[in-house]
């Protein structure tokens, strides 16, 4: 009995932890569900409507197409070998998925959830792909041949190849739609500015360690750039091509970065520690850490900025976050994160060992209802220590 209430009250105490880690002002929801998504999830997208997300399923060689608006799976599109990471047109008509063990690109029609065509052939290992503003280009980064497919989306033909020197590995378009940085991820990492018209690179910048991934801020005046092994994020001043002051701390093994529709937050998965950090773009600082799935790869937020959608490649699930954009417009300051996974906890055990084939509930904990808050995070807190008390008053008579 001892040692039952010993661990009842730790457990309590643990979900409280967790839930006062995970709870925060921008954060209406953080739930951790299965989709039933495809083995091993990479990338993630939303479609421009909101109504779809794409995920790629590195496993199975799939995409899973998920319901936005009741979370459930409605079909896996079979696409090429080792499917790493995807990308809707600006129109929302087609989407494209590099598939970097047979270095091609399959194109899927949204409408009837087929491929369309032959796959094409671009460079050895694609890693990214982003479409201009207007749709009419689209950029894919070949890690091993060290070069950029540039695509005419009308034709779907690759209409010129641009070599980098170095593994490039993820692409975002200025909003402005006449640039590309390309991110060349080596131990001393860089961002190509690109001339989307020429393809002439008009300027390196600098960067951290092995540079993983890059997001342009909506009105295009920064850009967001994860330095996998520096633990931290660049931003770079689009008009001067430098970059500001000292790279932001994140935790460990950052991967991919993706902003918010206004703007005002950054959303950075870290691989190693199960967790997601948020960076305030205004304070240029992390606010908030949420804990997600085993190693979360991609992120995307919605059109309307009130979900994120987490792809863990470890225990094949997605995380949500929901956020309430008024609470997101402000948010507040707070110390950087530690790395340590003291502070930013995995995910239960018990729940990741789970069959990810076993039948799981659609979504946990919806709506501002369900939020924890640190009204309820405390009264578990002393739940806990109740339970911890009455622990030790039993072995005080037992003595």
């Amino acid at each position: 009995m001892r040692r039952r209430r010993i661990l009842i009250g730790a457990a309590a105490i643990a979900i409280a932890a967790s839930t006062l880690a995970g709870s925060a002002a921008l954060a209406t929801t953080t739930a951790f569900f299965r989709l039933g998504v495809d083995r091993s999830p990479g990338g993630i997208a939303f479609s421009p409507d909101g109504k779809l997300a794409y995920v790629t399923g590195e496993k199975y060689n799939t995409i899973s197409v998920v319901d936005v608006s009741n979370y459930a799976t409605l079909t896996s599109i079979p696409v090429g070998a080792y499917p790493s990471a995807v990308a809707f047109t600006p129109n929302g008509t087609k989407a494209y998925v590099t598939n970097q063990n047979d270095n091609t690109v399959s194109v899927i029609d949204v409408a009837s959830g087929s491929v369309v065509g032959s796959p094409l052939s671009v460079g050895t290992f694609p890693d990214a792909v982003a479409f201009s503003p207007d749709g009419t280009t689209a950029f894919v980064t070949n890690s091993s041949s060290e070069n950029v497919s540039v695509i005419n989306v009308a034709t779907t033909t690759v209409v010129r190849t641009i070599p980098v020197g170095g593994s490039a590995s993820s692409v975002a378009f200025n909003p402005n739609g006449t640039t590309a940085y390309v991110v060349v991820g080596d131990a001393h990492g860089s961002v190509l500015d690109i001339d989307v018209v020429t393809g002439t690179i008009l300027k390196t910048i600098p960067v951290g360690s092995s540079p993983s991934s890059v997001a342009f801020a909506p009105n295009g005046s920064a850009a967001y750039v994860v330095n996998m092994d520096d633990n931290s994020v660049s931003v770079i001043d689009v008009a001067t091509s430098t970059v500001r002051g000292t790279p932001i701390a994140v935790g460990r093994t950052p991967m991919t970065v993706a902003l918010s529709p206004d703007g005002s937050l950054a959303l950075v998965t870290n691989s190693n520690v199960q967790s997601v950090s948020a960076i305030s773009t205004r304070l240029g600082t992390v606010t908030d850490t949420f804990n997600v799935g085993i190693h979360p790869y991609g992120i995307a937020f919605s059109p309307d900025g009130t979900k994120a959608y987490v792809a863990n490649n470890g225990n094949s699930s997605i995380s949500l976050l929901q956020f309430d954009p008024a609470l997101v417009a402000a948010p507040k300051p707070s110390a950087t994160p530690s790395a340590d996974p003291a502070v930013d906890p995995p995910v239960d055990p018990a729940v990741t060992a789970a069959d990810p084939a076993a039948p799981q509930p659609a979504l946990a904990q919806t709506g501002a209802d369900a939020t924890p808050g640190v009204v309820g995070a405390l009264l578990v807190l002393l739940l806990g220590a109740t339970a911890m008390i009455l622990a030790r008053r039993q072995v005080a008579r037992r003595i």
